[in-house]
C-alpha cells in the first residue's frame, strides 16, 4: 500500500494530490481576493513603527530595503539616514541610501553616499566606482 495513499483501493486519490488540490485553491482565492499591495504596505508600516525600531540600527536597514524595493524612496532615505545615524559604519546602509538617492535625481548626494561607502570600506571601490560612473553619466 502507498505510505501517501488515503487508503481505499485503485480509484482512491492521494493525500499529496489533496493537499496540492487545497493548496491551488488557496492561492486561487488569494490571487482574487487579497491586495498584495495593501499587504506590502503594512508590512512597511510595520517596520517602520519608529516606537518598534527605536535604537535598533538593523530594523531602519531593513526598512530602507523594504522602501527601495516598493519604490518609496524618499522613506527609504530616511530609514537609512537612522541606519547611519545609529550605525554609522554600515557600508550597505550608505550605497542603499545611494541608489535611493539616485532614483530621485539627486545625483550628488547619491556620490556623496557611495563615496562615504568606499571610506569605510576600500575593498569595495572598484565594485562602486563602476556604479558612479552611471551616475555621473546621467548628470553629464
Amino acid at each position: 500500500m502507498n505510505p501517501y495513499s488515503s487508503g481505499g483501493s485503485g480509484g482512491g486519490s492521494s493525500i499529496a494530490e489533496s493537499i496540492l488540490s487545497g493548496v491551488g485553491s488557496l492561492l486561487t482565492y488569494a490571487a482574487k481576493n487579497i491586495d498584495w499591495g495593501s499587504v506590502a504596505d503594512s508590512v512597511i508600516d510595520n517596520i517602520s513603527d519608529k516606537k518598534t525600531n527605536k535604537g535598533d540600527a538593523n530594523a531602519y536597514h531593513k526598512q530602507g530595503c523594504a522602501l527601495n524595493e516598493a519604490g518609496r524612496y524618499e522613506e527609504a532615505v530616511e530609514a537609512f539616514n537612522m541606519t547611519i545615524e545609529l550605525n554609522p559604519s554600515e557600508v550597505s546602509a550608505y550605497c542603499n541610501k545611494g541608489f535611493a538617492l539616485s532614483k530621485l535625481g539627486y545625483y550628488k548626494e547619491a556620490l556623496d553616499a557611495y563615496n562615504m561607502a568606499i571610506e569605510i570600506e576600500p575593498s569595495l571601490t572598484s565594485a562602486i566606482e563602476n556604479v558612479k560612473k552611471d551616475i555621473l553619466k546621467k548628470i553629464k
